[in-house]
């Protein structure tokens, strides 16, 4: 319950070398759970909505949810600026989120994080 004890929205998930390696949004968990709840999809194994994991939202077989968690993370090098995050995101109806690396990789360790929120409040008109 770390998202919801802590009023967090966005949980990015790193390997041990700082890799991201998912990114979960609490509106799309929320979304998964309620179709888990409406529509009776079945989990493999079957479990209560309680004993829903992380896992069975990665292995969804939902076409919004797989394109979520392929499209949800755009990475940058080290040298982009904000504007270049906010183009990003504009290009891409699920992203929300720019991790910079050192050569703007994902298989690289991240160095920051820009949100669509971080763009908005920085940004000047």
């Amino acid at each position: 319950m770390v998202m919801h004890d802590r009023n967090v929205t966005r949980l990015p998930v790193l390997d041990e070398n700082k890799v991201i390696r998912l990114m979960f949004h609490k509106s799309i968990l929320d979304g998964f759970i309620m179709d888990k709840a409406l529509n009776g999809e079945p989990i493999n194994p079957p479990a209560p909505l309680a004993r829903l994991t992380l896992q069975d939202f990665s292995e969804s077989k939902h076409p919004r949810i797989q394109k979520i968690l392929q499209n949800a993370v755009i990475f940058v090098n080290i040298l982009a600026n904000l504007r270049e995050a906010q183009e990003l995101i504009e290009k891409n109806d699920v992203c929300q989120d720019v991790f910079v690396t050192p050569h703007g990789k994902g298989n690289e360790p991240k160095v920051g994080w820009i949100t669509n929120i971080t763009i908005a409040e920085n940004a000047k008109v």
